[in-house]
Formats: structure tokens, C-alpha cells, sequence
């Protein structure tokens, strides 16, 4: 499922009723407090997502998707949205949370994409945009393909072709690649 060890382990002992120790007083603070703040993220994160897709609708994004070639059931199942000046477009992990996001100007302004700032559940050397709809048809059809852009992977996705991803203008890392290979 992509996750890391130690998030393998608590979902497995959660699973069976198990409980999950630090090794140390120091280790399990630490885990605490970043399993603490990673839920504060995860939860400030579906927020923001509730608010700018809800201001999609009646916005100049709107338009702009449309005329983009994207149908009103692909921005709503792709959760687009928008912040006032920005499309925003959600970065979810491949188990479907929002990490992140990446919004991008409807003119030629500068700059024409701003990805979220690294955190504790966001890293863009390893972000892979749609790694969470693409996984079932990856492992189905045994090939995935890598694009730049959030747009290509939801037009693609909108005609049918949902074995793509992207590496939201970024170069392809070796994290990604990882990151693809534990999903499958």
C-alpha cells in the first residue's frame, strides 16, 4: 500500500488488535508528536481541499478547465478547485489523503505552478500525481506511464487511460521510482 515501515506496522497491529511500543521513552515521544502532527496536516489538508472545491463552481477556473477539454464529472472526480487566484489541483499519497497541493495561474504570469512547501507528509521528490486512481490499472495491465502534468494524467484519465502518472514538472527521482514500485 506504499506505506512506509513504521506506518506498516502500526496499520498491521491496528488490524489485529495489537499494540505498538517505541523501543525507547525518547522514540515513542517522538513518534507521538509526529504522528500528532501528521494528523493535523492530513486534517488541515481535507479542509483546504473543502474549500477550494467548493469555490470551483462559481469561479473563473471553471471556465478555464472547460475550455481545457476537462467535463464537470472529471473536475469534480479529480477534486479541482480553486484559491482566488489559483486552479488548485490536490497531490493525494497512493492511499488517497491529500498531501499537498499545486496550483497553477490562469494567465501567463510567473510562476505558472506553486507546489506546497515540504513537510512532514509532503515531499515533491516523491510525489507522483495520480499514483492513487492509476495503482489498479499499473497492476492490471503491468505498465505505467509517466507524464509531466496533472493536466495530461486527467485528460488521459478522462478518455480511459488510466495506467498514467505524473512527476508534476519535476525530474523523474529515484524516490518516485520507488515510491511507484512499493505501490504494486
Amino acid at each position: 500500500q506504499s506505506l512506509g515501515f513504521s506506518e506498516a506496522v502500526i496499520r498491521l497491529a491496528e488490524r489485529y488488535g495489537l499494540e505498538v511500543k517505541a523501543a525507547d521513552e525518547e522514540d515513542a515521544a517522538q513518534f507521538e508528536a509526529e504522528r500528532k502532527e501528521k494528523a493535523q496536516l492530513f486534517a488541515q489538508r481535507e479542509e483546504q481541499l473543502a474549500t477550494f472545491t467548493g469555490k470551483v463552481w462559481d469561479s473563473p477556473a471553471l471556465q478555464y478547465l472547460l475550455d481545457r477539454g476537462l467535463t464537470y464529472e472529471t473536475i469534480e472526480e479529480w477534486n479541482l478547485g480553486w484559491n482566488g487566484s489559483r486552479v488548485m489541483f490536490p497531490l493525494l499519497d497512493p492511499q488517497g489523503r491529500v498531501v499537498a497541493f499545486t496550483g497553477r495561474v490562469l494567465d501567463d504570469s510567473k510562476p505558472k505552478y506553486k507546489n506546497s512547501c515540504n513537510d512532514l507528509i509532503y515531499q515533491k521528490a516523491s510525489m507522483i500525481f495520480g499514483l492513487d486512481k492509476a495503482k489498479e490499472a499499473i497492476v492490471k495491465t503491468g505498465q505505467v506511464i509517466i507524464t509531466e502534468g496533472q493536466f495530461d494524467v486527467i485528460r488521459c484519465w478522462q478518455e480511459g487511460i488510466r495506467n498514467m502518472v505524473a512527476v508534476s514538472g519535476s525530474s523523474l527521482t529515484k524516490q518516485m521510482i520507488d515510491t511507484l514500485i512499493r505501490s504494486y
